[in-house]
């Protein structure tokens, strides 16, 4: 039997925290909580650089817009020189530094590859996809990765954020496959996608939203 995971940030219910922690294992389920109190966050990510490296143990991070617009590209900022090459980011990339960001590790990726996904009927299926980029290099060829489609299938409905979406899989330098991203369908690249076969499908997925949202 498949069990609910309760995730929450600690310190934000203290008068009622261990009740409903109990409450909630006490009723069979998972209960994670989320204590962030360590990290003495202040939102600036320049000045807080140093902490990030020292907690991650790397000596690259990977930043990126936290909303649905990809209001700049994610990349990898180096511990070296970082006021530099921050700020040289912020200009080229015209970013508004009061926007919120998602700051990660740097993680060891081969291989990207993206999918194109629209959901019907409750069900999402992968309308075309392929690899794109090899250790950071784009590709200017069509190579579609069997196995990455396949892992993109068995993790494809687990989460719906739209009628259309992307899906991107990473494959790992130690050869494994993850879900490296979902994005929004509309400011995704389709880089070497078959454009007939998206275009069609798109049209279609249009043309039936619209009918049954008039009832026709």
């Amino acid at each position: 039997m498949k069990k609910v995971n309760w995730i929450f940030e600690k310190n934000i219910f203290s008068e009622y925290e261990q009740q409903l922690v109990d409450t909630i294992k006490d009723s069979d389920q998972n209960c994670y909580l989320l204590d962030d109190s360590h990290w003495n966050f202040d939102f600036d990510v320049k000045r807080m650089s140093k902490m990030f490296f020292e907690k991650f143990g790397s000596d690259e991070m990977f930043i990126r817009p936290s909303n649905g617009y990809k209001t700049f590209a994610g990349q990898l900022l180096p511990k070296e020189n970082f006021d530099y090459e921050f700020d040289i980011f912020i200009k080229t990339q015209w970013v508004d530094i009061d926007q919120l960001v998602l700051i990660a590790p740097k993680k060891n990726v081969r291989e990207e590859n993206r999918f194109i996904v629209i959901s019907e009927d409750g069900t999402n299926r992968i309308v075309d996809g392929n690899k794109y980029m090899i250790d950071g290099e784009l590709l200017i060829e069509r190579i579609v990765d069997g196995q990455a489609l396949a892992y993109a299938n068995t993790v494809v409905n687990n989460y719906t954020p739209d009628k259309a979406f992307t899906i991107d899989i990473a494959k790992m330098n130690d050869g494994t496959y993850k879900v490296l991203e979902i994005g929004s369908f509309c400011c995704a690249s389709w880089y070497n996608m078959d454009l007939e076969k998206v275009v069609k499908e798109i049209n279609n997925l249009a043309i039936t939203e619209y009918k049954d949202y008039y009832n026709l």
